[in-house]
């Protein structure tokens, strides 16, 4: 048995305790780096979240931005669709011009008649006198007269049906150019075609009114179009020469079609025939027979 050394064991003793002590520093030094870790972690998780906070205030805000755009949007859209449906108005200072000049050209045309059947008087009476010494024999001056009165009168009817025309449009919307063709009697519009809106061809039928039959046997053009499915570009290249034939009359001048939708078609294909079609003719659409 191993003798008692106070010395040995107070050593052994003193030891201990310093190691004890040691290691209870130690734990309580990494207790406050750790509750300091966890300070400036927390920190650092509350800067973070102001941050998303406010993000997410920004995204809020970014999405009630975003949404009332698309309101504007959808509302420019509905009102554009709206106009697609609507013919071209024409300013009020140009309708009061056209106006004026139909009622110059309709007071001259009468002005001329009237000078006519004064001549045709005349000659009637030049015509029982046998000892003419005239060149023209008076019966060809008096064919010659009589056929340019004709030409005259239809003139004049064809200057009151407009007139009649843009007396009905001064209290509404009216257009940038006349109508081509114009029923002398009533002055209602005349329909060059009908085109059924198919969702990729354009079906065209003929649907001027007999009394056109001798003006469309001119116009070549009006012809080749008519009776036949063809599509947007196929229509683009032969309603052109149509299109270049209406400005060149003395007023300038469209031709109007009647517009028919089918069942099949989408709304993206018929919104997109009909501003293809606005480019060369006024329209006028169909009601929907369903």
């Amino acid at each position: 048995m191993q003798a008692y050394n106070p010395r040995t064991d107070r050593r052994g003793f003193l030891l201990g305790m310093t190691l004890n002590e040691l290691v209870f520093m130690l734990f309580f030094l990494l207790v406050l780096i750790g509750a300091h870790l966890l300070e400036a972690r927390n920190k650092e998780i509350a800067v973070q979240s102001a941050r998303l906070a406010q993000l997410q205030q920004k995204l809020l805000q970014q999405k009630s931005n975003l949404n009332e755009a698309f309101s504007k949007l959808g509302a420019v859209k509905d009102t554009f669709d709206r106009l697609q449906e609507l013919q071209p108005r024409i300013a009020p200072g140009e309708l009061a011009e056209q106006f004026k000049r139909l009622v110059e050209s309709e007071s001259k045309a009468r002005t001329d008649n009237e000078h006519l059947r004064n001549l045709l008087t005349q000659l009637f009476h030049a015509a029982g006198q046998s000892n003419t010494q005239e060149s023209e024999p008076p019966a060809e001056a008096l064919r010659r007269v009589l056929a340019r009165q004709t030409t005259i009168e239809a003139q004049n009817k064809e200057l009151e049906s407009r007139i009649k025309t843009l007396h009905a449009r001064t209290g509404g919307s009216g257009l940038d150019h006349l109508p081509c063709w114009i029923d002398p009697e009533s002055g209602e519009i005349e329909y060059l075609y009908r085109v059924i809106l198919l969702e990729n061809r354009l079906k065209i039928e003929a649907a001027w009114p007999a009394s056109r039959d001798g003006e469309a046997e001119k116009l070549m053009s009006l012809r080749v179009l008519a009776n036949r499915t063809v599509s947007a570009a196929e229509f683009s290249r032969l309603a052109g020469p149509i299109l270049a034939w209406s400005r060149r009359q003395k007023p300038e001048c469209r031709h109007f079609v009647r517009i028919q939708d089918h069942e099949a078609t989408t709304k993206t294909a018929f919104k997109k025939h009909l501003r293809l079609i606005e480019t060369f003719f006024y329209k006028y659409l169909e009601p929907d027979k369903s």
